[in-house]
């Protein structure tokens, strides 16, 4: 009789751990598949934020004096160029080009989260480019200003958010009709600072005054 007991309690012992091994398998099955998710979800932001902050590192760094040239030349964006239209797409395929050679032709800095990659430099339109650009700042501005944003911010101008009291964005994603949708639509835009920061903004998050904290206006050069 304690034979047959003792074997009874052992096989509930042996289905007890195989429960538990069943139960913790499927729990790091379960979170396995949850790490695969947010990874999926925040790579495309993470390598957005990389390649924003490195386009400002480039020009950040560039030595405006052209030894071979002996001329100065200005790579920080400007509103009415010589030498780019009046868009971001423009101003970047400039600084591509055999004239400056700030970024070498690296189209991979400009895609992402939907935006496909450009193969040529004559292949490089707005298309192709995920980000607006502030136009008319420098090394000497203040260093909380946004640089680069995300095409989806859809806006002509930074807002002086103090003088106005304009805290929405308006024009966000598909907010704005005929507007740029990706990479982020409505959801959240991504930003690089003068100083060389990004930061994601979440929807929750997008007022002028997290954007644009030192309540500048300056033109926004779109693609």
């Amino acid at each position: 009789m304690k034979s047959i007991n003792a074997n009874n309690t052992f096989l509930r012992l042996v289905r007890f751990l195989i429960l538990v091994a069943s139960v913790v398998m499927l729990g790091v099955v379960f979170m396995l598949g949850v790490i695969r998710c947010r990874a999926f979800i925040h790579h495309p932001s993470t390598r957005m934020l990389s390649n924003g902050r490195a386009i400002h590192q480039l020009i950040f760094t560039y030595e405006p004096f052209d030894i071979y040239r002996s001329s100065f030349v200005d790579v920080w964006p400007t509103k009415d160029s010589e030498h780019y239209e009046s868009n971001s797409t423009s101003y970047f395929a400039w600084l591509m080009s055999s004239e400056v050679m700030v970024f070498g032709e690296d189209y991979e800095l400009f895609s992402g989260a939907g935006i496909p990659q450009a193969n040529s430099l004559e292949e490089f339109q707005s298309d192709h480019n995920v980000w607006s650009v502030v136009a008319d700042v420098d090394k000497a501005s203040d260093s909380r200003m946004p640089f680069l944003v995300t095409r989806n911010l859809n806006e002509s101008r930074l807002v002086d958010w103090q003088g106005t009291r304009q805290n929405e964005l308006e024009n966000l994603g598909s907010r704005k009709p005929g507007g740029y949708v990706t990479p982020f639509n409505r959801r959240k835009v991504m930003v690089i600072r003068v100083d060389g920061g990004g930061e994601s903004i979440s929807r929750r998050n997008l007022i002028w005054e997290n954007l644009n904290p030192v309540s500048a206006d300056h033109a926004i050069l779109e693609p």
